[in-house]
């Protein structure tokens, strides 16, 4: 992990934390942004994005994970985005990735 990516992971955590709508209604396991994920995400956008449009893509990716997946079977938004970064392809920006899912 480089520093940047570091920064910007804690700063993403911070968020994360405050964002309600994030959390698990069953558990506060899932509270805070993991770690792994966390750089998983950071690592499949083009470059270390800046904190602002790390929030636009989580925003857009909760969104989307509304209606992509079960929220019965993976009830916090975390489970959701682990889903979701397993089914993008890895060699593609993420927030063009998701632009190609919305639309549909």
């Amino acid at each position: 992990m480089t520093p940047d990516e570091f920064e910007l992971l804690l700063e993403l955590r911070a968020y994360w934390h405050d964002q309600t709508h994030y959390q698990s209604p069953y558990t506060a396991r899932y509270d805070s942004l993991p770690w792994s994920l966390g750089i998983a995400l950071i690592r499949r956008c083009a470059g270390v994005p800046c904190l602002d449009d790390m929030i636009l893509l989580l925003e857009r990716l909760y969104e989307y994970a509304q209606v992509a997946c079960s929220p019965r079977s993976l009830p916090a938004f975390s489970q959701r985005l682990g889903a979701i970064l397993d089914q993008a392809d890895p060699d593609v920006d993420l927030d063009y990735w998701l632009s190609t899912r919305e639309g549909r």
